[in-house]
This record gives C-alpha cells, structure tokens and sequence, in this order.
C-alpha cells in the first residue's frame, strides 16, 4: 500500500474498498477471456489450449497454443461466436465440486497448474466450462460488447490476444466508426453506401499503378537515346563510352535507357546516373565483346563508390545507388582515363 495524502499512525483505523468500476471491468474481462477460449477451441481446433493470461480493468490478454497467424476470417468468427453468448444473456454459474467430479462433467483445466481436492468450476450454459477461482461476471450480458484489438505471435508455436470489452469496446468501435465516416467523406462517398471504403481504396491503388507506368514512359520519352549515343567518346578500337547524366528516378526507366544506348552502340560501355531523393540510381551496361576486359559490377563499384555509394550485378549489367551527385565530373574524368579515352 502506498500513502498518497497525509499520514498513518499506529491504532487508526482502516477502511479497504474495491473500486465498483475496476472491479466490474475486471469481472467483464475475466468472463470473456473464458467466453473466448472456449470460441478459440471452436473455430481453430482442440488443439487449443490456454498458455498464459492476464486480465485488469482495462483489456485482457490471453496467450495460447496455435502454430500459424490467425486469418481476419478466423478472428471475426471468433469475436461473433464471443458476441453471440454475451447477445443471448446466458447465466454464469459456480459450484465448488471435487476434482474428480469436475472432471466428469467436463470442466477445462490449465496444463501444469495444481489443484486441490476441491475445485470450483464455473459454467457459462453449455458453451464454457472451466476450472476457475477468478471474479466473474453474473449473466454475459454484463460484459456488453467484446473486440479483439490485436494478434501475434510471442514464441513458437504461442500466439496471443489482446481485447477490450465494456465502455473500453463501445468507445473503440464508435471511435472506429467516426474516422470510417470522415475516410469516407474524404473519398467523396457517402456516409452509407453500397461501395465498400476498401473497394475505393484498391480502385484508387489500380489507378496510381497506371498513373505511374504513363509517367515512366514520359521520363523515358524525354530522353533522346541518339543524342545520348552522339555524346559517347570513342575508346579501344571502335567501342564506345556513353556517360550520361538523366533527371529520371526510376530504375526501370534508366535500364531501359541503359539497353537501348548499348544496343546503339553495339561495342562499348554505357553509365547512366538519375536523380532521387538523398541516393540517386546508377546503371551500368557492358556489351558482350568486351566482357573479357571489363565487368558491369566491377564498374559500378569503382563508380558509385566514388560517389559514396554502392551497388553490384552481373557482367553485363549492374546497378547501384550514390548519393553524392557532386563527383560526376572526377568519375566521368576517372573512367575516360581508365579506358584510355580519346
């Protein structure tokens, strides 16, 4: 105990009350976590069993046995089977029996706890039935509404629930509803409505995706490929240093860029840099014939680095990403004097 205000002496005397609304939370919670088990068991298999379990004023949590993430199909059929028993106002009974007699009628037992010769069993009609010494609730219809707010995993092979029931579940799902309502205002759908938010949602996700391919041929239209080519400088025999500096974000769109250059040229090298936001993209190609005396990867490591950045691939093609873009002239400068450029 802990004295918040004033002082204790010896000989006063003491009043202890429990708080009417933890305690009245804590019943609620408590029932419901036995409610839920019992759904658990009834949607995911007897293979359920309790591995652990906390309930306080505010939410219950409950750890339990199952190797695999539950399903939102799985989790609403459990919040409804919940829902359905506290909706049908079903009577909690208790009654102190034997272990053995409870055993008989077919009470549920924790794996690993001890009990005594006496148990006290506690019944929710013929939907649960376990072995329990908690606070409960009088009828279900006193628990009033139950939400599963998450679920995860904590080790193998045990999963874990946590949920909220009473005024905490009422305020979460009228919270839930408001900021449905606004999303859907903000969508430009009404209140009530036969389209789904999320139909919107994937309908606008489809519309982004297309959005996105026309903006990348855009960025590649932008590029003139012959007058990239028509800036190349000549090394070795007849092969070719296309170095180019794009505003273009976008890796596919680079490497597009990257395998039209090369197949210009037909022999040499092509470097390509592109703009983004705090590391820019780098392309490297290579052409076949000259494989044997320069790799894309190697390339693109002595580039990008000097850039401050990295990126590798195969032979004929790597990217990477730098951020520096302020070294462009001394690694354009460096690979024109690696490749003896003219």
């Amino acid at each position: 105990m802990t004295v918040e205000q004033g002082e204790l002496r010896t000989g006063e005397v003491l009043l202890a009350k429990v708080s009417y609304s933890a305690r009245r939370n804590t019943e609620a919670n408590h029932s419901a976590t036995h409610l839920m088990h019992a759904a658990l068991r009834s949607v995911l298999g007897d293979h359920v069993t309790q591995a652990g379990s906390s309930v306080d004023p505010d939410r219950l949590r409950f750890d339990f046995t199952h190797n695999k993430t539950l399903s939102l199909e799985e989790i609403q059929k459990i919040e409804s089977s919940v829902n359905e028993q506290i909706g049908q106002s079903v009577d909690v009974a208790s009654q102190v029996m034997s272990m053995k007699e409870a055993v008989a009628t077919g009470a549920m037992a924790l794996f690993g706890e001890k009990y005594g010769d006496e148990v006290r069993v506690i019944n929710m009609g013929k939907f649960s039935c376990e072995l329990c010494g908690g606070t409960h609730v009088r009828n279900t219809s006193q628990i009033r509404m139950f939400k599963i707010i998450s679920e995860g995993g904590v080790s193998s092979g045990i999963r874990r629930i946590e949920a909220i029931t009473g005024e905490h579940a009422i305020t979460y799902a009228l919270t839930s509803i408001s900021a449905l309502g606004k999303a859907r205002a903000s969508a430009g759908l009404a209140p009530v409505d036969e389209k789904p938010l999320e139909s919107w949602i994937e309908e606008k996700k489809s519309e982004i995706k297309n959005l996105e391919r026309e903006i990348k041929k855009l960025q590649g239209a932008q590029v003139s490929v012959s007058d990239l080519v028509q800036t190349a400088i000549r090394f070795g025999k007849d092969s070719k240093l296309v170095f180019g500096d794009l505003p273009i974000e976008d890796r596919e769109v680079l490497a597009k860029i990257s395998d039209e250059a090369k197949n210009r040229i037909q022999s040499g090298i092509v470097v390509l840099v592109g703009t983004g936001g705090g590391a820019h993209p780098v392309n490297v190609c290579v052409t076949k014939d000259l494989l044997d005396s320069y790799k894309a990867g190697d390339l693109l490591k002595e580039i990008a680095g000097m850039m401050g950045g990295k990126g590798g691939g195969r032979p004929d093609f790597a990217q990477g990403a730098a951020p520096d873009r302020s070294k462009l002239s001394e690694v354009r400068n460096s690979l024109q004097q690696r490749l003896k450029a003219l």
